[in-house]
């Protein structure tokens, strides 16, 4: 798990949206290297409104590695040092192999019931590390205790990769029903593929023609996410697709915007008239 050259360009448009201006501490999931090429770092510098040089006295040492070091060559060390770049001074991070200084935490478990651990955040991260846990509920509901009430939720996730890089690849719907069920506010989306640069605010429809492009052999998706309340975390329930109409369990509620209600209403009208069941997969990529 790591930060990269693409990382770094979603950061610096968030950045540049001021997005990270009422960020003062931040959790990452997972001990987070960071190496790029020097002519990348530097690009990112600049486009921070930052110089390389005055850079060097904010984190002098880490990973046995100076900053100095970092501009001359492509070093890896940890992620630690891009957030303060962004202003962001105070930095923990989780993660079973203890790098950097990380809390070894089971990311499976309920770790403010098992750790005791408690603390809020501004900014919490999941670059690519809640596909390595089996315990899915768990893993994004510790996310979201640990988020402040207004707090921003980054995930930087696979949609398609290569099978036996983890446990689970995500989907778009994952994403919206997650962000229905706990009433969170999607602030951006990004996709990127292989190793092109990311792109902001796609359709799930151009995302659904990029997975299905077999010369697309990676693609990732970039999720920001506001927490607007300080609800308990809420189990999402596939209630956007177009088995909405099955679900017997009342306590799933359905927030549909007009948009999808018309959408829903339609398929089911199809459905009715043509006396057939469609694929969810071609109505809901």
């Amino acid at each position: 798990m790591g930060l990269g050259k693409n990382s770094l360009k979603i950061f610096s448009k968030l950045y540049n949206e001021g997005y990270f201006d009422n960020v003062h501490n931040v959790l990452e999931f997972g001990s987070q290297d960071f190496g790029a090429f020097p002519e990348d770092i530097k690009f990112f510098l600049k486009s921070i409104g930052k110089d390389k040089n005055e850079l060097i006295n904010t984190y002098k040492q880490q990973g046995g590695r100076t900053i100095k070091e970092l501009i001359r060559k492509n070093s890896m060390f940890s992620a630690k040092v891009v957030y303060e770049w962004l202003g962001i001074k105070e930095y923990e991070c989780i993660d079973s192999d203890g790098k950097w200084n990380a809390k070894i935490f089971d990311l499976n478990e309920d770790i403010q019931k098992k750790y005791n651990y408690k603390k809020q955040f501004d900014l919490t991260t999941n670059h690519g590390n809640s596909e390595h846990v089996f315990n899915q509920y768990m893993f994004f509901k510790n996310m979201h205790n640990m988020t402040k009430k207004g707090g921003l939720m980054m995930h930087v996730l696979p949609l398609k990769m290569d099978f036996s890089h983890c446990f689970y690849h995500y989907t778009t719907s994952f994403f919206r029903d997650l962000i229905i069920a706990n009433n969170y506010k999607s602030v951006d989306k990004l996709v990127y593929q292989d190793n092109l640069p990311p792109i902001s605010q796609v359709s799930d429809e151009t995302i659904n023609e990029m997975y299905s492009d077999r010369e697309v052999h990676t693609l990732m998706v970039c999720y920001l996410i506001k927490k607007v309340n300080s609800d308990e975390f809420k189990t999402p329930f596939q209630g956007n697709c177009v088995y909405a109409d099955d679900n017997k369990l009342k306590n799933y509620s359905q927030k549909r915007n007009f948009k999808e209600k018309i959408r829903i209403g339609a398929v089911g009208a199809i459905r009715k008239l043509a006396n057939i069941k469609l694929d969810n997969n071609l109505i809901y990529p």
